[in-house]
């Protein structure tokens, strides 16, 4: 049981360590970016938790180094261009209605 935690708290300080090295330095608050190395070194669980409520971006995805710029707006994702699947083309509902009325067999 003990093993589970400790690999736990070391997980989430590498996690935190690596997110804080990772990141964009312009993007980090509070603090500068290497003293929020040091914190998270020195004091792993406390410094992991301070970092990741008071030094990484708000808007930043779970992914190490990942962060969202708090300046841009939210990004939505692209629509697709083109037809998704046969039903939705144009071309290919003409060709297939063409080929219903010349099948004398459709009726």
């Amino acid at each position: 049981m003990y093993v589970i935690i400790v690999l736990a708290l070391v997980g989430f300080w590498l996690y935190c360590l690596l997110d804080v090295i990772a990141i964009d330095t312009g993007l980090v608050r509070n603090l500068s970016k290497p003293l929020w190395v040091v914190i998270v070194l020195l004091v792993p669980v406390l410094g992991g938790s301070a970092w990741l409520m008071l030094g990484r971006p708000p808007r930043a995805s779970l992914a190490p180094g990942s962060a969202v710029d708090p300046g841009s707006p939210p990004s939505r994702p692209t629509p697709r261009q083109g037809p998704i699947g046969p039903e939705d083309s144009d071309a290919f509902l003409r060709k297939l209605d063409e080929q219903r009325r010349d099948d004398p067999n459709d009726r």
